[in-house]
């Protein structure tokens, strides 16, 4: 019963087996409307010359580089632009000119510099439906034609610029039902497919070949006759014809060898249960076939001549799901490019298809395996084992089929599950970690020994190794570490068993044994441990609170591997070399800030790389330059969550990680990711937001900006699309250092100062060489009119004019003030000699009345002491003008008052004077100013001394733009001291026409009136 059921269970695991390698899962890259993509219907995809990629949609026309897109619809407005958003077919010719075919009927060519679009005209036929099904074709000579399906063809006349029936070189009748036309390559013959099958057309000889005809040079069969509405006819490298033909309701594909005239597939069936349609095929450089259409995405294997399906269901992100390709292409990096009808496109690269994943199948259910890949152990007969969390043990061949365990007491179904393996110095033993327990497995008899000490109390063993002296190192779950020795144990494996002396109670994440012999085990949360096995003592413990030459970056390690002779490195929060001749850490390299989750496992390749498994995918890391280089599902993992201590390297150099439900083989060797990186181009640039014409501005070399155009946005790209590349920016002139561009490769300059600079950018590869090229672009940014040489020289010359009139002025003011100051002088002069001549000539008057005529010698004195006094009063009254202190209306209306005050007490009069607040800050040169002064003190003494007035009003004040003095006095009386009232009159309209004043003085019964007006700035 066990042996039937051991059958059944290797029939459905082979079962399963084939259909895997029927359909094979790839890593796709996936774009959709979700990332810019105009639409999820995408009828084509394909490169210019440039790099960048043109996708066709029902949406308009797109151009992508990689990180974004430019989107080309039918504007009513614009005759230059598509005449309608759904793009059925994308064509470059030999010239490197886009053709469009639209879902109007129309055809016609966009230029991808100035993106504009110019219709070629369509001469048919009446009876040809204009929207039908078509196609459009370049022969070797860059002849074009547009294939109506089921209708006719037609070719292009470049110098009329217009495709018509009559311009075709191929004479068909008009009743033909043309399906496909293809040249031969290197050859005159043109592949017709038609309804009756397979007619051959020789431009040389003008002659058509038909199957079946012993005509010379026919390259046609018997069986072509047979094949009615051949289609989608390619021609391979290998000089081999493909096409396809609906027979029996479903497409079945002939390949025909053209040398050897032999089908080599006749009627092959792809054996697709669901209804199906084939829509061509694409030869890749390396010359892969690949053919697609309605439910179908295979690859040709040339060995099994049969095709291999992709599978064509969503697993993840990196998986495809559709319903028909319309489109495939393989740009310049053998990236292959598919349009769908329904979710968007899909670019990958199946020679970078680096990673295998290998997934297990549940053998108790028969449905894929969940369980998480823990441990490995290659045999000496080459195959692998490996042990799967709650799953057991498999048993895997060169070829990584599965292949039974055949270990005597193991179930094929359900067997132990294994966290370690480690070979025994006889490699034809094992011994296995277990859940709980140890097995020692005889790999020669396929039989085992159990072992399950009572001081390992049931626990789980995660790591297990044997050292020089054939004892074994065992880690727990959750006791800490133990040593079995051999010695002890070697009749009873119990009696071996001892707990390591010192070793914390902690989880045990890995077990390694160096070169020379040093036993190290990482724990979690307690560092990592190195034990010399002769002496059982820790020669060296690292942790994060260790000093310098000891200290990890982080508290656990599941990742410990041998690097060279004298070093091991360890995985901790990033890379550590520890160096164990001079017993110290030599180099630390940290994983990088955004690297998510944590290291599970290391293993150095052959070039000297370090690969780290982490939690959340694979890094290659360079030990010389500390880069690192991250792969994931986007690189085709499957399951990129990695499982500790989970590693192992095959003697070919292939290395293994266990991840959460599958294994994940690659070849370091393979890895091509030290390509050189590409030169970068500028793809656009905004103005305020505004896009410029790049093309035009490259050419030119040099973008000019206005003034108010200082908010600059360049757009840039590799147009790589899988290479492993940075790019960094710097624009010369403002920024100091290169600049790492982040995902959206663009660079903003919110503000930039009138001036020259010059933008530069560049790659860098995976390994951080800088690329041979760095892309250049002048930026002249013009100054504002303010910001010219020729407006500061203005300036200048401005500033020195204003400076000479500024100090022409302050001279005249100053020649003014000189000239003020000298007539004051000179008056002042001029009143001082002619009183003292009056003093002088009273004096002699007196001293000859003084004997003879006593009373009038005293009158002369009097008129002496008043002369003097009056003298004494204006010579005061002018050094007070003069004084530069009392330059101010301010310091004048003080000096006013204290004349009023004075003429107030002498006399006992009553005079009240009022000022208006406005005359206090007025500014008035000194001349006026001390003329105002005196007039005011000739008419206020005229007033009260002579006029006898004891009640007088005095007011000041503005006056329409005039400054105004107004004296009044209904007390005063002009008929006492005459002489010297009509004196003060005089002095008063004198003084007033020397600084264009106006004085009325009116006087009557009813007193004196004195109104100045002086006019004012």
């Amino acid at each position: 019963m066990s042996h039937r059921l051991y059958i059944l269970f290797l029939f459905l695991f082979l079962s399963w087996q084939l259909h895997g390698q029927d359909v094979k899962q790839y890593s796709f890259t996936h774009y959709s409307t979700s990332g810019g993509l105009a639409s999820n219907e995408t009828t084509s995809a394909k490169q210019d010359e440039t790099g960048y990629m043109w996708i066709g949609t029902n949406n308009g026309l797109q151009r992508f580089d990689g990180s974004r897109y430019i989107t080309f619809r039918r504007s009513k407005n614009d005759t230059t632009s598509i005449p309608h958003n759904y793009i059925q077919q994308i064509l470059f010719d030999k010239q490197k000119k886009m053709w469009l075919l639209t879902a109007d009927g129309k055809v016609g060519i966009f230029d991808t510099k100035t993106f504009k679009y110019r219709e070629v005209p369509v001469k048919l036929r009446p009876e040809v439906i204009r929207v039908g099904e078509r196609c459009l074709l370049e022969d070797e000579e860059g002849n074009l034609f547009i294939v109506y399906i089921h209708q006719d063809f037609v070719t292009l006349n470049k110098e009329r610029t217009q495709f018509s029936r009559e311009y075709n070189f191929i004479p068909i009748p008009e009743d033909t039902k043309t399906v496909s036309i293809e040249q031969q390559p290197g050859t005159s013959n043109y592949w017709i497919g038609r309804k009756d099958g397979f007619v051959v057309y020789n431009t040389q000889t003008r002659q058509f070949s038909r199957p079946g005809e012993h005509t010379p040079g026919n390259p046609l069969i018997e069986q072509f006759g047979k094949i009615e509405f051949p289609r989608n006819l390619f021609f391979d490298k290998q000089g081999r014809l493909w096409f396809d033909s609906w027979i029996g309701g479903k497409p079945l594909i002939f390949l025909y060898d053209l040398a050897r005239k032999e089908l080599l597939l006749d009627a092959y069936d792809l054996n697709i249960e669901d209804y199906h349609e084939t829509r061509g095929y694409l030869q890749q450089k390396d010359g892969t076939i690949w053919i697609c259409g309605l439910g179908v995405f295979a690859r040709y294997m040339e060995k099994e001549k049969k095709f291999q399906r992709v599978e064509n269901t969503y697993h993840n992100e990196q998986s495809i799901t559709f319903e028909i390709i319309f489109d495939f292409f393989e740009d310049r990096e053998d990236n292959i490019w598919i349009a769908t009808s329904n979710n968007g496109v899909y670019r990958f690269t199946p020679a970078a298809q680096f990673f295998t994943n290998i997934p297990h199948v549940n053998r108790v259910n028969n449905t894929p395996g969940k369980g998480s890949i823990l441990s490995f152990f290659r045999t000496r007969k080459g195959t692998l084992l490996a042990g799967a969390w709650s799953e057991g043990l498999y048993h895997y061949d060169k070829d990584f089929n599965l292949i039974p365990l055949n270990i005597k007491g193991f179930s094929e179904k359900q067997s132990p599950w294994m966290w370690s393996m480690y070979p025994s110095r006889d490699s034809d033993f094992v011994w296995m970690g277990s859940q709980p327990g140890v097995y020692h497995i005889n790999l020669a008899d396929r039989s085992y020994k159990y072992y399950n000490p009572p001081a390992l109390k049931n626990r789980t063993i995660r790591q297990i190794a044997e050292d020089r002296f054939g004892n074994l190192w065992i880690g727990t779950q959750s006791l800490g570490l133990f040593k079995w020795t051999a010695a002890n144990g070697k009749k009873n494996f119990d009696n071996g068993i001892s707990y390591f002396p010192g070793f914390p109670v902690a989880q045990v994440l890995k077990i390694f044994i160096d070169k020379q012999g040093i036993v190290w085990v990482g724990t979690n949360g307690y560092g990592v441990y190195a034990i010399d096995p002769a002496t059982d003592k820790v020669i060296a413990h690292l942790g994060t609170e260790e000093p310098a030459e000891r200290k990890l970056l982080a508290l656990s390690s599941s990742a410990i591997t041998q690097y060279d002779d004298s070093t091991v490195v360890i995985g901790s929060g990033g890379l550590l070399f520890y160096n164990t001749r001079q017993q110290k850490l030599t180099r630390t390299i940290p994983l990088p800030q955004s690297a998510p989750g944590y290291i599970t496992a290391i293993e150095k390749d052959r070039q000297g790389y370090v690969w780290v498994s982490s939690t959340s995918g694979i890094y290659r890391v360079n030990p010389r330059n500390g880069i690192f280089i991250h792969f994931d599902r986007i690189d085709g993992i499957a399951n990129d969550k990695f499982i500790e201590a989970s590693s192992y390297v095959l003697p070919d150099g292939r290395i293994i990680f266990g991840s959460d439900n599958q294994i994940v083989l690659f070849n370091p060797e393979e890895v091509k990711i030290n390509n050189p990186s590409p030169d970068i181009a500028i793809t656009g640039i905004k103005v305020m937001n505004k896009p410029l014409q790049v093309d035009s501005l490259l050419k030119a070399g040099t973008a000019e900006l206005k003034a108010d155009e200082n908010s600059l946005t360049i757009e840039f790209s590799g147009l790589s699309y899988n290479s492993t590349y940075i790019i960094s920016y710097k624009l010369e002139g403002l920024d100091k250092e290169w600049r790492m561009a982040d995902n959206t490769n663009q660079a903003i300059y919110t503000y930039l100062p009138a001036g020259k600079y010059t933008f530069l950018v560049r790659s860098e590869d995976a390994e951080g060489n800088v690329g041979k090229n760095i892309t250049r672009l002048s930026i002249v940014v013009r100054p504002h009119f303010w910001q010219t040489w020729w407006f500061y020289s203005m300036l200048v010359l401005l500033a020195i004019v204003v400076l000479y009139w500024i100090d022409r002025e302050r001279v005249a003011r100053l020649k003014d003030l000189e000239k003020v100051r000298t007539e004051i002088a000179n008056n002042l002069h001029k009143d001082v000699t002619t009183t003292l001549s009056h003093i002088n000539l009273l004096g002699e008057m007196a001293k000859i009345k003084a004997d003879k005529d006593i009373n009038r010698s005293k009158e002369y004195i009097d008129q002496i002491s008043s002369k003097s006094h009056n003298m004494i009063i204006a010579m005061d009254d002018i050094l007070w003008s003069i004084d530069p202190e009392n330059d101010s209306m301010e310091k004048t209306l003080l000096r006013m008052m204290e004349f009023t005050d004075a003429l107030k007490h002498r006399h006992s009069a009553v005079i009240e004077l009022v000022v208006d607040k406005k005359i206090r800050l007025l500014k008035l040169d000194m001349k006026v100013r001390n003329e105002f002064f005196l007039i005011f003190k000739e008419g206020l003494r005229m007033i009260v001394q002579y006029g006898g007035g004891r009640d007088t009003l005095i007011n000041i004040d503005l006056f329409r733009n005039k400054l105004s003095l107004k004296l009044q006095d209904a007390t005063a009386r002009m008929d006492a001291h005459i002489d010297e009232i009509e004196r003060c009159i005089q002095e008063i309209n004198t003084r007033s026409e020397m600084i264009l004043a106006e004085a009325d003085i009116q006087y009557d019964k009813n007193g004196i009136a004195i109104i100045l007006l002086i006019p004012v700035k």
